[in-house]
């Protein structure tokens, strides 16, 4: 797995979500802001589903609102790199597979740190 690849797939699940508001409550109830890898990432979606829970619009404008003035140019980014939310399941499963694998190699990491198996 290429950290590219991880990225890639976190960019399209967000831009999805900003360009398209008919895939917004399958995704937010599919997608786990434990799946997105790269905390900017992650900052950006929990703040989209809590605009999303509160029944407010889900888009650039007030995702930016809520993360601050400096993510403009990175939502705006995000949106031009996600043509279509057509794949959004797919760019979901790939993300949470990614996410899933990097969890257990850290966890692996951890343990083959352990001086001792009571560790």
């Amino acid at each position: 797995m290429v950290v590219q690849d991880m990225e890639a797939a976190q960019v399209a699940v967000l831009g999805s979500l900003l360009i398209d508001p008919g895939v917004q409550q399958p995704l937010f109830a599919k997608v786990r802001p434990e799946d997105f890898m790269n905390q900017t990432n992650r900052l950006i979606f929990i703040a989209a589903r809590d605009l999303f829970r509160a029944g407010d619009p889900v888009d650039a404008v007030t995702v930016r609102a809520r993360v601050g003035q400096e993510y403009t140019s990175y939502l705006r980014q995000l949106m031009d790199t996600t043509p279509t939310s057509a794949n959004w399941e797919i760019y979901a499963q790939i993300m949470g597979e990614q996410a899933a694998h990097a969890r257990l190699r850290d966890l692996a990491s951890k343990l083959l740190e352990q001086p001792t198996l009571e560790d």
